[in-house]
């Protein structure tokens, strides 16, 4: 799991300009980060991890 905080100073800009400009190239970049992580979990041993 992950998150990505986007917080620039008020005066850069509205909501819609963030969307715009800053986020779109993370969303781009968040299926080939999954995609990577279940072919990497995919390759463990069962039990590698255990729920806390």
């Amino acid at each position: 799991m992950a998150a990505l905080n986007v917080a620039p100073h008020t005066a850069r800009g509205t909501a819609g300009t963030l969307r715009r400009e800053p986020l779109p190239a993370p969303r781009a970049t968040a299926p080939r980060i999954e995609a990577a992580l279940a072919t990497a979990s995919a390759q463990l041993p069962p039990g590698a991890f255990r729920s806390v």
